[in-house]
């Protein structure tokens, strides 16, 4: 068992002759504990995120490996794991929902899978646009995407021209929500925040020109930035900067970027919720496009984002 981190599935144990006698004395005298009916794991071992991915996959067996969040997180390209284990396995599209894990039929444009902390992985290549495919208009799902996208492209930049390609030249069910999300890199690559994430989303949806996220001004790192314009925006939650040697910080970064030259605003999470076209209007007026007028489904568009924002940067309720 110490090559599926101590966990075996009842199909294995018969296989290496165990009689369902044998598995119930292993079980009485403690040496075996069972996880669920046919899954057991051996004495002292944990039951951790990784253990339940690796029974998930044994339960699963075949060609079966991790996709979407789950791939994603554990290849460190996501902070959150997702709910329940995504397991793929090669064939048509679909889905069967089972009591302890989700299993995908999908093709993959690589047919092995990567190995990651010994857990089989799908590649980001075929992971992300599988991932796409699933937002239909869902933001929750696609700041996941994004936030994917930009640190699989920020350890490989290669993977920008093999998705575009993909997008481009294959069949894919997400291209439209894929080939949107390239279109805020580069640039944007290193994002640390989901309010950081909903602020690209805001640009997009509010018809203004991208920022560069997390780019160094005077040496100090700043949230997003236009270099031609010189204008910072730092993104205030009020729960980074409420103490008060942190707002002495921040004000003497304000008066080093003054100094140099830079205008700077700060926008908070209750700004962008509660007034996202008066905000919109002002980074227009500071970025100087004399035409801009906002997209008339602005409103509507980023209402939705606001919905998913709730217990993220927004308080719920």
């Amino acid at each position: 068992m110490d090559a599926r981190d101590g966990l075996v599935t009842a199909p294995e144990l018969r296989a290496l002759g165990f009689r369902p006698r044998e598995i119930e004395g292993m079980l009485d005298r403690g040496e075996l504990v069972r996880v669920r009916l046919g899954l057991y794991r051996g004495r002292g071992v944990r039951w951790d995120l990784r253990a339940q991915l690796r029974g998930a996959l044994s339960e699963q067996g075949g060609d079966a490996r991790l996709v979407l969040v789950s791939g994603l997180h554990w290849q460190g390209l996501l902070l959150r794991p997702a709910g329940l284990p995504q397991l793929g396995v090669p064939g048509e599209a679909g889905v069967r929902h089972l009591r302890h894990r989700a299993v995908y039929r999908t093709p993959y444009a690589r047919p092995d899978p990567v190995v990651h902390n010994g857990l089989p992985c799908a590649a980001p290549i075929d992971a992300l646009p599988h991932l796409a495919g699933l937002v239909r208009g869902d933001h929750a799902t696609r700041r996941i995407l994004r936030r994917a996208l930009r640190e699989a492209v920020r350890r490989d930049a290669r993977l920008i021209q093999l998705l575009r390609a993909e997008v481009d030249h294959a069949p894919v069910q997400g291209a439209p929500e894929l080939r949107s999300a390239l279109a805020t890199l580069p640039g944007a690559e290193l994002v640390k925040s989901d309010l950081e994430e909903d602020f690209i989303a805001f640009c997009e949806i509010w018809g203004l020109p991208p920022f560069l996220t997390n780019q160094k001004v005077g040496g100090v790192e700043r949230d997003a930035v236009r270099p031609a314009e010189r204008l910072i925006v730092e993104l205030d939650t009020r729960g980074h900067h409420a103490n008060v040697i942190a707002m002495e910080a921040d004000r003497a970064r304000r008066r080093r970027a003054t100094v140099a030259g830079w205008r700077h605003i700060e926008i908070t999470g209750r700004d962008l919720a509660g007034e996202a076209a008066r905000v919109a209007s002002d980074l227009a007026i500071m970025l100087a496009l004399i035409r801009w007028t906002p997209p008339a489904d602005a409103p509507t568009r980023w209402a939705a984002v606001i919905a998913s924002a709730r217990g993220l940067w927004l308080p719920r309720g």
